[in-house]
Formats: C-alpha cells, structure tokens, sequence
C-alpha cells in the first residue's frame, strides 16, 4: 500500500567528505597507539605511541567517483630528524581496511605545517561506496602530531 508514497523514517547519514577539527575531533577516533586526543586552536591534536599509530572515521555514503583527491594539513614534532611516511586506507562495501586499499605519503617532521596532497582518483582501488578511512598520521613514535584539516576534492 505504501509502495512509492516515502519519505520513509529512515535516518538520513549526512555525506561527510571534510573535517576541520574547529570544535571537536569530528568523528575522528584513536584506532591504536594514539593517546591524548584533544582539539586545540582548530587543530586535532595527539601523540603516537609506537610507530604504527592509527586513527579511523566513519564516512557513510561517500562516494569514491566523487573525489579524486584527498588533501591533510598536519605538523610534526619529533625527536628525530627522520622522514617518516603517512598512509591513508579506505574500507569498500563491507569489506576492512587493507594494504591494497591505500596509499603512502612521505612525510616531513620538521615541526612546520604541511599540506600533502594525494591522488586517489589514479589508485585501481578508489571506487565504489567508501565506508571507513584510516589514517596513520606517520611512522614515528612518541610523536606530536597536529591536524589542521582533512578534505576531499
């Protein structure tokens, strides 16, 4: 009977494709060998504990044909003068994160912000509905990191 007559009461999950970390972390949450998240000055803000920190987001309803590329302002301070690298993942359908659904970044932890630019849209992977990221911010521990913002275009 009420075939074609909707709006169903079914919870519509905004599309999030950005976060700017303006008063809180926006979904953003420690997934392992992360401590101390706080958002201070418009920036997400923690520490790694190990050299494979990660941080997860939920992000129902985006659609990899819609963006192309994925931009992260951040800063590191470390104790050492190292060039480490960053990896975001991607989760499709119901499938988990894995090494395929990535990409890697080389990083530069010299305590000033820089903005990394990553080309998903040429990665065989980025396709379909896009339903978790990861990111692991670097591969140093006992690490400050700062996250200006994260969006996709």
């Amino acid at each position: 009977r009420d075939v074609g007559l909707g709006p169903y009461d079914f919870p519509h999950t905004p599309k999030k494709a950005a976060w700017e970390f303006d008063a809180d972390a926006e979904d953003w949450t420690a997934m392992m060998n992360v401590s101390d998240i706080t958002v201070k000055e418009g920036n997400l803000e923690f520490y790694t504990t190990s050299r494979d920190p990660a941080l997860v987001a939920s992000t129902p309803g985006l659609r990899a044909s819609a963006y192309d590329t994925l931009n992260i302002r951040m800063k590191m301070q470390a104790d050492s003068e190292k060039v480490g690298s960053g990896q975001i993942f991607w989760s499709i359908g119901s499938s988990n994160t894995s090494e395929a659904n990535s990409v890697r970044f080389e990083l530069q932890a010299d305590g000033e912000f820089h903005k990394y630019t990553l080309n998903l849209g040429e990665h065989p992977r980025w396709r379909g509905r896009i339903n978790t990221l990861r990111f692991d911010p670097c591969d140093l521990a006992d690490t400050r990191v700062m996250v200006d913002y994260i969006f996709f275009e």
